[in-house]
């Protein structure tokens, strides 16, 4: 299946909602996610200004979580989505109403 996912957003969407789980940087890809309820593993620098808040949870995307990264070294990102894949498989199970 292949979406325009530029000029095509309802086809990017219905990709998007057929996952069982996202992972992705803070793109519109990923808030599109996040807004059809699709669970979310969202990474973000660990300089990125929700870090000084109190949460890095969004009420309004109760189905994201952030992973804190250092975007000089990718490979400790790809490394700790590995080795916590399990968890993070149980969590979008958790945080999911459809059945997936």
């Amino acid at each position: 299946f292949f979406a325009d996912q530029k000029d095509d957003l309802g086809s990017t969407c219905a990709l998007l909602g057929a996952c069982d789980l996202i992972i992705s940087p803070g793109t519109a890809a990923a808030q599109m996610a996040a807004a059809l309820g699709v669970p979310t593993l969202m990474f973000v620098p660990t300089a990125h200004k929700k870090k000084k808040q109190k949460s890095m949870q969004i009420p309004w995307h109760p189905t994201v979580r952030h992973i804190e990264h250092d975007p000089y070294n990718h490979d400790v990102l790809i490394n700790a989505i590995l080795d916590n894949i399990a968890t993070y498989i149980n969590w979008s199970n958790q945080v999911t109403s459809s059945d997936r």
